[in-house]
């Protein structure tokens, strides 16, 4: 299950997360990871709703929940290395193209820990395609 896809990707079919469609398989994944992450931030989840309409905050509990879904993924170590490739080969062919196009916009993001490269990542992904961009 680890190898779908929590990034912050476009609208595809089905569900919606903040009034933004995602698919529904990602949907499902991402409602665990979602309920794992802020359980283990202690984010409040008006801080995420937030997030999903591109207002960051800057609190240390939102940037590591943005790195706890990186994470449980497989996709950022704790030396705040992102595996951008690992994100594009997640992509479903549907999202393949933007998707690879906003990754490849934000490659090289880092930050001062994995939590802020996290949280850099994620203001980058959504500079790159506000419209697409989403957050579980």
């Amino acid at each position: 299950m680890k190898n779908f896809a929590y990034i912050i990707i476009l609208a595809s079919l089905a569900t919606a997360i903040n009034g933004k469609a995602v698919p529904k398989a990602l949907a499902v994944l991402t409602k665990g990871l979602h309920r794992e992450c802020a359980s283990e931030t202690k984010v409040p989840e008006a801080v995420i709703t937030k997030g999903q309409n591109g207002e960051f905050s800057d609190q240390p509990e939102f940037k590591c929940y943005l790195k706890c879904l990186l994470a449980k993924l497989d996709l950022i170590s704790e030396s705040s290395e992102v595996d951008y490739d690992g994100m594009i080969r997640m992509l479903s062919p549907d999202i393949k193209e933007t998707g690879t196009k906003m990754i490849n916009d934000c490659r090289g993001t880092t930050g001062m820990d994995s939590c802020d490269t996290a949280y850099n990542l994620n203001t980058c992904l959504y500079n790159s395609n506000p419209v697409e961009y989403f957050l579980v």
